[in-house]
């Protein structure tokens, strides 16, 4: 085989290398920008869309970190954020949206707010019995990251509520 020929086998061969390599680096960058990107919601403005939508016997208002801490036993270093919409005590009306840390805080997170849920069921028994009913239908939800508990008497609702908000993320 001449020299020349070689030659030409050789850059033909690199060529088809490059043009390879480059279709290959192609390939990872497109599969980089289609990855899931993380779920992100307005925690604030989901709970006022719950709440306007709900037609809740009471407006609920928000409580202090501490006090959400407080009612569901939850360390600041478990979640990124929270809203929590508490009523009077006339009602057991309420909308807590949490974003866990990671998943090992959220699997403690739900498991404190079914106990929550336990222990107003009990309180509301002999205090508010009409109110028990709402307790049982609670609406807990996962989503990524996140947790939704709501309590009301729409409960479908609710829940229709939260599937469509995220959705549109």
């Amino acid at each position: 085989m001449s020299q020349s020929r070689r030659f030409f086998c050789l850059f033909l061969t690199i060529c088809l290398l490059l043009v390879l390599a480059t279709s290959v680096s192609a390939c990872s960058v497109e599969k980089d920008t289609n990855k899931e990107q993380p779920l992100s919601l307005d925690m604030t403005a989901l709970a006022a869309r719950l709440q306007e939508d709900l037609n809740l016997t009471e407006e609920l208002s928000p409580v202090e970190e501490e006090v959400f801490g407080y009612l569901y036993d939850i360390a600041p270093e478990s979640y990124t954020e929270q809203v929590l919409l508490l009523s009077t005590g006339a009602t057991a009306d309420e909308i807590c949206l949490v974003r866990a840390a990671d998943k090992n805080s959220q699997k403690a997170m739900k498991e404190k707010m079914i106990a929550r849920i336990d222990a107003q069921k009990e309180s509301f028994a002999t205090y508010l019995p009409q109110e028990a009913a709402k307790l049982e239908n609670a609406v807990i939800t996962e989503q990524g990251d996140y947790l939704f508990l709501v309590v009301c008497s729409q409960p479908e609702k609710a829940d229709n509520i939260i599937k469509e908000a995220l959705q549109e993320k």
